[in-house]
Formats: C-alpha cells, sequence, structure tokens
C-alpha cells in the first residue's frame, strides 16, 4: 500500500486520477498501468470498447447474429466497475446518474454499466485536460447531455 500512495505523491496522471470518485491510490495505479497515455483513445468511445465496457452487435438485415465483447486488458474493466460501485455510494454525479437510470426503469445492471462508462470517460477527461476531477462540472455536463438527447 505504501508503495501506491508514493507513486500517488510522485506522479501526477496517479494523483489527478485520485481526485475522480471511486478511484483510490490502487485503482489509480492500475489505471495509468494499463491505459499508459490517455491519448491512445481518440474518443472516450475507443476507450470503452478497449476496456470491455460495451458489446458489440453484428447486425445484417435488421436481424442481430452474436454479440462480441471487446477483448482488452480484464483488469481494466473491473477498475471501472468496482470504482463505479464506490462512486454511486457517495453523493456525486455518479451516485444522481445512477439513481435517476434506476427511476426510469433501468436495471441496476445496466444503471452501473452507465456509470462504469461516466466514471471512464472522466477519467480519460480528467487525465488529458489535467485537472482535477470537478463534481459541478459534471453536473453541467450532464444536464447539457440531457438536454440533448431530450430534445429540449
Amino acid at each position: 500500500m505504501e508503495r501506491f500512495e508514493e507513486n500517488v505523491r510522485r506522479y501526477t496522471p496517479i494523483k489527478l486520477l485520485t481526485s475522480v470518485p471511486g478511484i483510490g491510490p490502487i485503482r489509480a495505479n492500475q489505471i495509468v498501468a494499463v491505459m499508459v497515455t490517455p491519448h491512445r483513445f481518440a474518443t472516450k468511445y475507443n476507450l470503452f470498447a478497449y476496456a470491455g465496457l460495451t458489446k458489440h452487435v453484428r447486425e445484417s438485415d435488421g436481424k442481430e447474429y452474436g454479440k462480441k465483447r471487446a477483448r482488452g486488458p480484464r483488469m481494466l474493466k473491473e477498475a471501472f466497475k468496482a470504482a463505479a460501485l464506490n462512486a454511486i455510494r457517495s453523493n456525486t454525479a455518479f451516485r444522481r446518474k445512477y439513481e435517476s437510470m434506476r427511476a426510469a426503469g433501468k436495471s441496476d445492471r445496466s444503471a452501473r454499466g452507465a456509470v462504469s462508462k461516466m466514471l471512464a470517460a472522466t477519467v480519460r477527461g480528467v487525465w488529458k485536460s489535467g485537472k482535477k476531477y470537478d463534481d459541478k462540472h459534471m453536473e453541467v455536463t450532464r444536464r447539457r447531455s440531457r438536454d440533448c438527447h431530450s430534445g429540449t
């Protein structure tokens, strides 16, 4: 544990990631070790696929022929899923996202999956920007996204 905490003090990316709810020193070290740099992923969707957070469905003529999972490092998927569980226990934008999805009738699994993706996108954004996590910024972004999708 000392080594992980030492890395938090020594390496800026790891220190930045520990500002994100649900991500402690161990997960921050794991994420940085696997991702190496956020610039590897042109979009958040590339990160979702790499981390195994999304399903790939083959479709032809309106018919699904099989679901295939992206084969990235399992540790990264597990880190985001576990961090999402921790993040929804705190009073943050992640919890509000989870609760709004549950209120809309989504399953627990689906809501946790969405929070995992939201967390992965946040990690990528925090790391790329070099700025610590800000819950107020997340809430504004979440509202803006919700308004765009609702057509208002």
